[in-house]
């Protein structure tokens, strides 16, 4: 009776079992977790809609903690196409850096955190080749080499490539290599 009081009646085959159980768990959660592939990472945070603030044209994440009511439900596009987009507004284009900022400074791993800048410097290319603007203090030729580096990427969609190569010709052009240009 004593014996059944103190295992709540379970029979030492079940007890066996449960130990099992619990050290399979403690050597589960010391195993490295599996490496992130960048890529993959990229192609899904890209492939996020991103919902356009009713008023100001504004580009708001849709999984962001805004209320509902700024947000209109339709149009929405996802990331990459807003990036990608030669009529997508500068503001629209300075929230999306914002976004990548905080997906960098997020970021627990590398590949995390190459995906933050890459939406970051996307942003960025995109006001430069699309808009002519500059909507960061860093001035070209600091943007020429981070530009370059993410063309070059393998992980780095074409589409991106060509986007962030215009960009590194931009930095290049007679208004990238006057040191005294300003941007928005």
């Amino acid at each position: 009776m004593d014996r059944e009081q103190t295992t709540f009646g379970l029979s030492r085959a079940k007890i066996a079992r449960l130990m099992r159980i619990g050290v399979e768990k403690d050597q589960a959660e010391h195993v490295c977790p599996v490496p992130e592939d960048t890529g993959e990472l990229l192609h899904d945070q890209l492939a996020q809609p991103l919902a356009l603030d009713r008023d100001s044209n504004r580009g708001v994440p849709t999984s962001s903690k805004m209320p509902r009511q700024l947000t209109v439900p339709e149009p929405t596009s996802t990331i990459g196409n807003v990036l990608r987009n030669r009529t997508t507004t500068v503001s629209v284009l300075e929230r999306l850096k914002e976004l990548g900022r905080r997906l960098f400074s997020e970021g627990r791993t590398a590949p995390q955190r190459d995906v933050g800048l890459t939406i970051y410097y996307g942003a960025i290319a995109s006001a430069m080749v699309f808009h002519n603007v500059r909507i960061t203090r860093l001035s070209y030729q600091e943007l020429q080499q981070p530009f370059a580096a993410l063309a070059d990427k393998t992980w780095m969609p074409p589409k991106f490539q060509a986007i962030f190569r215009e960009a590194c010709r931009v930095c290049e052009s007679p208004q990238g290599r006057r040191s005294g240009a300003s941007g928005g």
